[in-house]
C-alpha cells in the first residue's frame, strides 16, 4: 500500500527509518547542503 506524505513529514521523521519513499514534484532552483542533500 502506498502512503502519501509531505516533504515536511519526511524531514521531521514522520517516515520510519529504512522505509522506501518516492519524492515527486518540481524543482524551481536546486540548493546543495553540507549534509549531502539537494533541495
Amino acid at each position: 500500500m502506498t502512503k502519501i506524505a509531505s516533504i515536511k513529514d519526511v524531514l521531521q521523521g514522520g517516515i520510519a527509518i529504512g522505509e522506501s519513499v518516492t519524492v515527486r514534484g518540481w524543482v524551481r532552483t536546486r540548493r546543495d547542503s553540507k549534509a549531502g542533500l539537494s533541495f
